[in-house]
């Protein structure tokens, strides 16, 4: 599970301050590297985020150790809560577009096959803006979204549930 500010994706053009990637890999590969080499390898369910008035108290535990290590280079932190992947999911999980893709990060293996959910999560500003503090090991404010993609006569799939 990875966050990535801002979003990645895109929905009628419409992207989000926020991404959440549930990564998942075939069990029949030994780990996530060797399943990335193979097209059928890794399934990945984002979340997009939508601004929000409120805080989603679902995030908080990640924020507030996030807070922890904003000045600190190099420094990790426990989450001090147990975390549940399903609780940062929208309520309705069950429509989503789906395509196969490639990882978001280099070397961007077109191994994937995407879930992207239609509904969104809320996020406050306040939280999106507590990563978007976060220093890289230069020093410099970072962030760790990949630019949408062109489709290049990818079919994308809707499904309603």
């Amino acid at each position: 599970m990875h966050l990535h500010w801002s979003a990645e994706h895109t929905v009628d053009g419409l992207g989000g301050p926020l991404e959440l990637h549930l990564v998942h890999y075939d069990k029949q590969y030994a780990n996530s590297s060797i399943a990335a080499q193979h097209e059928d390898g890794i399934a990945v369910v984002s979340c997009l985020f939508e601004l929000s008035k409120h805080d989603n108290q679902q995030l908080e535990p990640i924020v507030k150790a996030t807070r922890e290590i904003l000045y600190k280079v190099g420094k990790s932190t426990a989450i001090q809560k147990e975390l549940i992947p399903l609780s940062f999911l929208p309520k309705n999980y069950k429509s989503y577009y789906q395509y196969q893709g490639s990882l978001t990060t280099p070397a961007c293996q077109e191994s994937v096959k995407w879930f992207v959910l239609e509904e969104r999560s809320p996020v406050s500003t306040a939280q999106v803006n507590v990563f978007k503090r976060l220093k890289g090991d230069h020093g410099r404010q970072t962030s760790n979204n990949r630019p949408t993609q062109e489709l290049n006569d990818r079919k994308v799939y809707h499904y309603l549930g």
